[in-house]
């Protein structure tokens, strides 16, 4: 619908999670987590590591993102790309909330990721793998 567009969605896509997921997760991966309302375990080695590790995937996932935001032969798989982690997102996140094992922030956030979803299909420049 507004793949015309898809160029600008993706570089505000990546540029907004760079800076609100992947920073905080490589940095402060704790303090994000308390404000998520996540319980913090007595040896948060692990969580640590883990958020840290995450919020690089994220950093590097933004980076290319914003790499390949005029290029529009890379553009339909990289928004392939985005629907497929939007709906793995979304599953993580239904999984959490039906075996109620996260704060209710994270329960919340499957409304988040559905709008990403619908939006990057909105926005998706089409003739991609997913064949939208």
């Amino acid at each position: 619908m507004w793949g015309n567009y898809a160029g600008g969605y993706l570089w505000f896509v990546a540029v907004s999670g760079f800076i609100l997921f992947g920073l905080p997760l490589c940095f402060f991966p704790l303090r994000w987590a308390r404000m998520l309302c996540w319980r913090i375990p007595d040896d948060t080695s692990l969580v640590i590591y883990l958020g840290r590790c995450l919020g690089v995937i994220i950093c590097v996932v933004s980076f290319f993102a914003t790499r390949v935001t005029h290029d529009a032969g890379v553009l339909p798989f990289f928004f392939d790309f985005m629907l497929v982690n939007f709906a793995a997102m979304i599953v993580v996140h239904l999984y959490g909330a039906l075996r109620r094992i996260q704060p209710w922030t994270e329960t919340a956030e499957i409304l988040f990721w559905f709008v990403q979803l619908l939006a990057t299909l909105c926005f998706h420049p089409g003739s991609g793998v997913l064949g939208l």
